[in-house]
């Protein structure tokens, strides 16, 4: 049986080409363009919108993680998965649902607030930054340890394959500087991109992408490329709910004043504006 993959490019969907060129999975793929709207054959997947979403027979089912362990357990015998009586069961467990539970909507949230401009002295901002920081220095931490040269300890598991994504081809969406975690870098290097699963994946997936190993990020993100491809109100939408959340939080709309106003912008020229009482006030 060959299992049917809509990718979206630079998306979580490269998780799933990824995992079959490892497991020799056969597998086919429909390529998306991304663009500031879920494409056609995408929502007429999955109602959400949302990549990756694979078709194996009469089954249809999204969400990169549970993709992740319905290949590995029925295609892959196990492969890529520790059990129960692995010494390293924990860290593979741990890490493989870190991936989408903690890392992924950090780095989201830091997206959403450089991409809308959002000043960096608000609170909210501060605190995005903060966690996602305390997260990135953990998994540094682990990974200094001899102990563990990969994610789920002593052998690549798809617990690598779930976390790498939010540390590479998002980077090319947000990009998060890596320069403070040394020992993520090495891994990324020495670990990851020196597979041929993981190189082939990629070429197949995102052609023409560079590979996204080093600390400094791409130097273009990639909406800066998409602003030809449909309308920005995509991207508006979360940062008009933002708004309405920090307002309701704060009791006042003082401070969080947002321009969300399209006319001559495109996303990269969104920019937040900071309103500060007057003395006496």
């Amino acid at each position: 049986m060959t299992i049917h993959l809509e990718h979206l490019e630079c998306s979580q969907s490269s998780r799933i080409i990824w995992l079959c060129e490892e497991l020799g999975v056969p597998y086919e793929m429909n390529m998306n363009l991304r663009s500031f709207k879920a494409p056609k054959a995408i929502e007429d997947a999955n109602p959400l919108g949302q990549a990756p979403v694979i078709k194996d027979g009469d089954i249809t089912l999204a969400e990169s993680g549970a993709i992740v362990e319905y290949i590995v357990h029925k295609y892959g015998n196990g492969r890529l998965a520790l059990t129960p009586s692995d010494p390293d069961y924990h860290k593979y467990l741990y890490w493989y649902h870190f991936a989408n539970g903690t890392l992924q909507p950090a780095v989201t949230n830091v997206f959403m607030c450089w991409l809308g401009g959002w000043d960096d002295r608000l609170f909210m901002v501060k605190e995005g930054h903060r966690r996602l920081n305390q997260y990135l220095t953990l998994m540094d931490k682990h990974l200094s340890d001899p102990a563990n040269p990969y994610l789920g300890g002593r052998e690549f598991t798809a617990a690598d394959i779930m976390c790498s994504f939010s540390l590479t081809l998002m980077r090319k969406t947000y990009p998060l500087d890596l320069t403070p975690y040394p020992h993520i870098v090495t891994y990324l290097k020495e670990k990851i991109g020196s597979r041929d699963a993981y190189r082939r994946a990629y070429e197949k997936g995102d052609p023409g992408y560079p590979f996204i190993l080093d600390a400094e990020p791409p130097t273009q993100p990639l909406f800066e490329n998409l602003t030809s491809r449909g309308p920005i109100n995509y991207f508006l939408m979360p940062i008009r709910m933002a708004k309405r959340f920090f307002s309701a939080m704060t009791g006042t709309n003082a401070a969080s004043k947002v321009d969300t106003s399209t006319e001559g912008l495109d996303p990269p020229k969104l920019r937040r504006e900071v309103d500060r009482p007057q003395e006496g006030q």
